[in-house]
This record gives C-alpha cells, structure tokens and sequence, in this order.
C-alpha cells in the first residue's frame, strides 16, 4: 500500500476514534460517508452520523453493524485501533481535512476534461473543506490534562543534547530552518539530525537537491562506521579486519532505519507538499532549490509562497518540516549571522517556529558556533560544537554549555 494509501486509511481510522471519545464532535464536520475509502470506516461513519451525536460504544455499533458489513474477528480490533489514534476528539478537524483532501484529489483526477472549463472549476470550487468549531471549553478540558504531567509533548529531539534543552523540542505541525552559507555544514547536520530522529523510531524522510542517494549513503555510513567518507568512496580494498569489521557494523545500523527515506530528485512544491503524509520528520535541503510549477512569482514572492504552503501542510500533515536553507552571499562564513541573513526571502524567518544559524568559529572549520536565533518554544542562545567532516558527525563541547540570550527574547528569560 503506497504513502498517501495508509495515511488516508490512518486519518479515517482517527476520525472513527475520536468520535468513540466523543460523538458530538460530530457537529459541523462536513463529511459524508462516500468520502472514505475503507469499506468498514465508511460503515461506522454511517452510524455514527445516525446517532447525531448519541455516544456508541462497541457494543452498541455492533448491534446496529451486521457481520456482513464488518466480520465479527475483525470488528473489536479495528474499533481498539480506532480509539488508539488520536489524543483529542478536539482534533477530529485535522483528521477530517485528509479525509476530505484525499477525496477531493479523487475527484479532481476523475473529472472529465471534455466537460466546459466553467463546469470544471465550479465543481472544484465546490470542494472546500471547513473544519468543525471547537470551543476554548473543550480544548481547555482536553489540553489541560497533558500540562505539567508525563504525557506533556516533549517534541522530536535532534540527538544534541545541549542543544535540544535550550529548543525544547521540534513540534508536529510546525517549521524550523537551519541556515549556513555554502560549506559550513547545514547539510551534514540535517543528515545527522535525520538519523538520530530516525534511531527515535521515527518515521523521517529527506530531500536532496544537491546529493545523490550514493552521496547520502556514503555520509551516513561514513558516520556510523567511523572510516572516512573518501576512504569508503575510493579504497579497492579493505586494510584490515577492524576495518571490515566497522563497516560491517556501520552498514547494520543502517539496514535497521526502515522508516528513513531519502529522496535525491524532488524540486517542486507539490511534490515537496506530498511528501509528507504519513512521516513524522520531513527535511529538506535545500528550501531555496524548491519551486513552483507555473508560477509568474518573483523569486522573493515564490519562496514567501512556499514558505506559507509549507506551513499550511506541515500543521495539515501533523508533520514536523526542516527547511536547511543558504545565507546571503554578503555574509561571511565566519561571521557570526541573524536570521535577517536567510536568503532570498524573509518569510522563511517570519513562517518558522524556530531557527538555527551555523557558522566557522576560526579558520580552520573544524569548531562550528550554533545559534538558535529564534524559538517560540524555548530559549534562544549559541555554544559551539566541533565538526568532523570526515565523518559528518557535530560533537557537542561537554564543557560549555548553551550561552543564554540577553533577558526579555524569549517567553522563559
């Protein structure tokens, strides 16, 4: 079953789940049951809009379901992994958008193209989805129970340690952007945040515009081996049994990573848009390679449009999107940058949650300063790592700790 196949099925399943938390979020969400794929989510979305908001356990489903429509061994599972889904009933709109996305997409693609333009374009317009109004009561009740308590969001974790307790974590439905001029290593720290989320058992996927799947591989092999990346590009020969040995065991923890996709020829928007149904983690680098099909846009108007799109998907999707971006030519590598040095676009500032900005410390590029220049979830504030780009590997300098920003940036100081 393809990406977008499960993630539609998953959103139907979570729609059928919050409604057994809670049938009268049922109120103003504009589906109908023709809207569903699976024949058995179809069938329980038909009961449910029966009961206008009457609760339905499963037993109650299953007096009013014959076992024609939904086998009896299939019946409880199916409504266990319904209700294990979503968190909230409060969130049953993002659930029901993919729902109602992924028919629209059907019918786009099965409209007749002999029918007048007029015809066409009312009918998609017809297609608009509006998400049900939840009060502040509910989100209240429902959000307040994870504050202050275990089940609280940490967010995805890039494997720094530091670094991660001063941003507090990367959130689904959001953006971040990592920015550094050319050579300073955006790339090799997207890949090895990549990693580390995916050993998280996180489903990631990344999007190359400048490196082959070879390039990648040879990196990231590189970085769980230990051997140095022209040695396993060039060498004919192993040196030695250690050698074998690592590489062995550098190719084992990559054979593992199942859920870590790499993609080396994606450019537009769409696609870019697309491929994040069903991922938790979508990074691409770099966000000033990606364009619009057929846009008249400037440049600076295209990726302030992209940057939007992006954001609108990202918070659809439940899907955290980091977006490895370039500096302004004017800006040295080893010139500490702001977030106003991003490139091309000050959208890509504006529309990201947090912000990251690399660069040389001295002349030799082997210590690199991170800065988090912006973070709507934490603390801003630099320190700096060493960098072997040998290996593509950032390790953190234990001895100092993140350098906080000046009072009064963040929410926290």
């Amino acid at each position: 079953m393809a990406d977008k196949d499960k993630s539609q099925v998953r959103a139907e399943k979570a729609v059928i789940g919050c409604l057994l938390i809670d049938p009268e979020c049922i109120e103003g969400l504009n589906l109908s049951p023709e809207m569903f794929t699976g024949l058995y989510t179809r069938r329980l979305f038909q009961e449910f809009i029966a009961a206008k908001g009457e609760r339905l356990d499963h037993i109650l489903l299953r007096a009013r379901i014959s076992e024609d429509d939904i086998p009896e061994d299939l019946f409880i599972p199916l409504l266990n992994e319904c209700v294990g889904l979503p968190m909230y009933s409060s969130e049953v709109g993002k659930y029901a958008a993919l729902v109602f996305e992924a028919y629209r997409t059907r019918m786009l693609q099965n409209m007749d193209p002999s029918k007048d333009n007029a015809e066409i374009i009312a009918k998609v317009e017809s297609l608009v989805f509006n998400p049900p109004p939840v009060s502040i009561a509910k989100i209240a009740q429902e959000y307040s129970l994870k504050c202050f308590s275990p089940e609280q969001d940490p967010g995805f974790k890039s494997g720094y340690r530091m670094y991660d307790n001063m941003l507090g974590g990367m959130k689904r439905g959001t953006i971040s952007v990592v920015g550094a001029r050319t050579s300073v290593g955006k790339s090799a720290w997207g890949l090895e945040v990549a990693l580390n989320m995916a050993k998280q058992k996180l489903k990631v996927r990344y999007i190359s515009t400048e490196m082959s799947r070879e390039e990648i591989y040879h990196r990231l092999v590189a970085h769980e081996s230990g051997i140095i990346s022209a040695r396993i590009q060039n060498a004919d020969h192993y040196c030695g049994d250690e050698e074998f040995n690592n590489f062995e065991a550098g190719n084992q923890s990559l054979y593992a990573l199942n859920d870590f996709v790499v993609d080396d020829d994606i450019y537009d928007l769409d696609t870019v848009r697309s491929s994040m149904i069903g991922y938790d983690v979508l990074i691409v680098d770099y966000v000033q390679e990606i364009r619009m099909k057929g846009s008249r846009l400037d440049r600076y108007e295209q990726l302030a449009e992209i940057c939007r799109e992006l954001r609108i998907a990202a918070k659809r999707y439940d899907c955290h999107v980091m977006l490895l971006s370039q500096l302004n030519r004017y800006v040295k590598d080893t010139d500490e940058p702001d977030v106003d040095n991003l490139s091309e676009s000050d959208a890509l500032g504006k529309s990201a949650a947090q912000v990251t900005l690399l660069w040389n410390l001295d002349d030799t590029r082997t210590t690199k300063g991170v800065k988090i220049a912006k973070n709507r979830r934490g603390k801003t504030g630099k320190c700096s790592m060493k960098f072997d780009g040998a290996v593509n590997k950032f390790i953190p300098m234990t001895k100092e700790d993140f350098k906080p920003a000046k009072p009064g940036e963040t929410p926290f100081e």
